[in-house]
């Protein structure tokens, strides 16, 4: 659930797990170890869980299917809580898309009001593709007219700026090491304030804050 800043609107998933194959695992925090069943898809398997996005409207009571196909669920690192952004103005919302195997990602802008969307900028691999180093789905933001986006299509973990158009307009950060994860973006000045891996050679898993 992804609330609108004006609290006006609710974003949610509603994801189909019919039908994909279920996992077993066992409890043994009791004397009988006990069996749970949950839907999860492994790397052969065709039927996999899917979900659409929709736009409720808490005052009027009405929702909207944003227009788009049926989307992945469960893609490692793209699909999570920070997969979903606002407008400030809470007239739009950003929606991060992941394909399986994780060879491609997708930003849509979508109108809250009418569903109507749009893709923004899409990203690929041809071995894997992840949104930041680790597990995180929330490695990008959208600062005004501006996409920042994670990136390591020059060997290196960077940030880069979109124009919402999709024009690449320059990389934010560079050089022989990792920029991991977005800490701060201060919403006047503009300014970038992250953590970063491998700036000191002789420690490169010290983790820097850099602005």
């Amino acid at each position: 659930v992804w609330w609108s800043p004006d609290s006006r609107r609710i974003a949610v998933m509603r994801v189909d797990e019919r039908q994909v194959p279920k996992l077993t695992v066992y409890s043994s925090t009791s004397t009988r170890p006990r069996p749970f069943t949950y839907p999860s898809a492994f790397p052969e398997d065709s039927i996999t869980p899917v979900y659409e996005t929709w736009v409720l409207d808490v005052e009027r009571k009405t929702k909207q299917k944003v227009d788009r196909p049926l989307q992945q669920a469960d893609v490692f690192g793209l699909t999570g809580a920070d997969m979903i952004q606002w407008s400030p103005a809470s007239d739009r919302l950003f929606l991060m898309e992941g394909e399986r195997a994780n060879k491609s990602a997708r930003v849509i802008e979508a109108d809250a009001g009418t569903g109507s969307a749009r893709v923004v900028l899409v990203d690929s691999s041809r071995t894997f593709l992840e949104n930041a180093s680790g597990v995180a789905s929330g490695n990008w933001r959208v600062v005004g007219d501006k996409l920042l986006w994670w990136s390591e299509r020059d060997g290196w973990g960077h940030f880069y700026r979109y124009a919402l158009d999709g024009t690449l307009e320059g990389q934010v950060t560079r050089g022989d090491w990792l920029a991991e994860r977005i800490r701060w973006i201060d919403p006047v000045t503009k300014q970038l304030y992250f953590s970063a891996l491998g700036r000191d050679p002789s420690h490169p898993h010290y983790v820097h804050l850099m602005r």
